[in-house]
């Protein structure tokens, strides 16, 4: 597919991941004797995975006897359409998404970068046709962000991007009534509108579950009366979507989630926060003094603010560093080109074994990340609940992040140090990575916590499922809405968070 010039502006509908997106053939699977067969002609009496299960154990039919072979479900290849996006968002990034050498002229600035992405279709990524979205699976969507953020060095902008996508997009496409859905998702894909997911708060950060922000029920609708902090967007958001408690004695259960649209009175947004790092972020602190919503502003149900804290938190854990994997691409070849044409004692550095060694740990956290990443995108596409992967994918790729960074300043020496190449300004920028969304910290305790229960068999799994009926998200075919919310989980188990990302 032939690149768009600049110029001409992408549309939902035209960008190349839409095409993407119509084109998906089936996967076909080779059986023993070399022949392809396709999923739906599998022979009769083939057993299947449950959800979870990567292995299964098929029986194929060959010259009349039956020959039992294993096979994995996971694929470890991507098909042309994939790549083909992948290409297309490292292209667009590349010419479109660089850090500007000049800061850019305000909101407004900030606003065009903005609605470039939404033309190319970012922030639709993971929302259906329907709704002006790409319609991607999940495995696509993280592809193509790999290649937003191996092309883009703006990592404040792949932040924000990330934000919407699975913190304000993914919890109301699962949990949104019709009418909020089709009032605030076609904004959003299309950058008409910027949205912001309010939760952490002065008191409470990785404590998610005792938060001060009251939710007082009136005629018609809620009071809300409380502070939020570490707000990302916040400075640009139309919409807010904010954690309350309803009833603070029941935690989980006393959590509701709110849409709050910015020009409701008594909501005021504070001045941007000056950070380290990812300037171009906007982030800052909301306040809610007195503000009035409708009944109908509720995501969800009342006191069902815990399920859509978890649903949004794995995706934002699992997904919310995809970018990362083309950034540490970018840093690992720039720094390999580097140490091959820099030469000390006549030969390239790379020659000698300390050096060699640092850029075989940079290959090796790529490549660990990925497939961690990709695992996760392919749990969520088969609908299964992926918390504590999610944990574990937010953890390395974010300590991955910070150490290749540091690796890539450091293999440059004294100019990788310098304002004028990215090393020392990524690595800044990695330093939050460890913070937002839950501090590694966090993620090692539910990691470990999961290890203290007792393995679940594939029956009692089904029972745990048909007992979690009521909270499982339905999602179409061909979108990211799956996942299932988990009440049996205790607070530290799933929604635990240090910084909102």
């Amino acid at each position: 597919m032939p690149w768009r010039e600049p110029e001409q502006p992408f549309s939902p509908f035209s960008s190349p991941l839409m095409a993407t997106a119509r084109r998906r053939p089936e996967r076909q699977r080779a059986d023993p004797t070399g022949n392809r067969s396709p999923h739906s002609k599998r022979p009769t009496g083939a057993t299947r995975a449950k959800s979870g299960e990567p292995l299964v154990f098929s029986l194929w039919m060959s010259n009349n006897a039956a020959v039992g072979v294993l096979q994995w479900e996971v694929e470890f290849s991507w098909t042309d359409e994939q790549h083909q996006s992948y290409r297309q968002a490292r292209t667009f990034a590349e010419r479109e998404l660089c850090v500007p050498r000049e800061p850019l002229a305000g909101a407004e600035g900030w606003r065009t970068r903005w609605r470039q992405c939404a033309h190319f279709g970012i922030q639709g990524l993971n929302l259906p046709t329907v709704y002006g979205g790409m319609g991607l699976d999940s495995c696509t969507a993280v592809h193509v962000l790999e290649g937003l953020g191996r092309g883009c060095d703006d990592n404040g902008l792949l932040l924000s991007l990330g934000a919407q996508i699975w913190s304000v997009n993914a919890p109301l496409l699962a949990f949104g009534s019709e009418p909020q859905k089709s009032e605030w998702l076609p904004p959003l894909a299309h950058g008409e509108a910027v949205g912001a997911f309010a939760l952490t708060e002065p008191e409470s950060g990785s404590d998610a579950y005792h938060l001060r922000t009251r939710a007082t029920k009136e005629t018609g609708g809620y009071r809300l009366e409380g502070s939020k902090i570490y707000i990302t967007n916040a400075p640009l958001a139309d919409l807010f979507l904010v954690l309350a408690t309803t009833d603070p004695k029941v935690g989980y259960f006393g959590l509701t989630a709110f849409l709050v649209d910015r020009g409701r009175c008594g909501l005021e947004v504070g001045p941007p926060l000056r950070k380290m790092g990812l300037e171009t972020s906007p982030m800052a602190e909301v306040r809610f003094e007195g503000v009035w919503v409708p009944a109908d502003a509720v995501v969800g149900e009342v006191g069902g603010g815990g399920a859509v804290l978890a649903h949004t938190l794995e995706w934002e854990r699992g997904c919310l560093l995809a970018p990362a994997l083309g950034t540490m691409d970018r840093l690992l070849e720039d720094t390999a080109v580097y140490t091959r044409a820099r030469k000390q004692f006549g030969r390239p550095i790379v020659e000698f074994e300390a050096v060699g060694q640092l850029l075989a740990e940079m290959r090796l956290r790529l490549e660990l990340s990925r497939l961690m990443m990709y695992h996760f995108a392919w749990l969520k596409g088969r609908q299964s609940s992926a918390a504590v992967e999610a944990s574990m994918v937010k953890l390395y790729v974010s300590e991955s992040l910070r150490r290749i960074s540091e690796l890539a300043l450091h293999l440059h020496g004294t100019a990788g140090y310098m304002r004028e190449l990215e090393f020392e300004r990524t690595w800044r920028d990695a330093m939050a990575s460890s913070l937002y969304s839950g501090t590694t910290e966090m993620q090692l305790n539910l990691i470990a916590e999961s290890l203290l229960r007792p393995r679940a068999t594939p029956a009692a799994v089904a029972k745990r499922e048909d007992c979690a009926g009521a909270f499982r998200v339905p999602s179409p075919a061909g979108h990211l809405a799956g996942g299932v919310a988990a009440p049996h989980q205790s607070p530290r188990q799933s929604v635990s968070r240090e910084a909102e990302s």
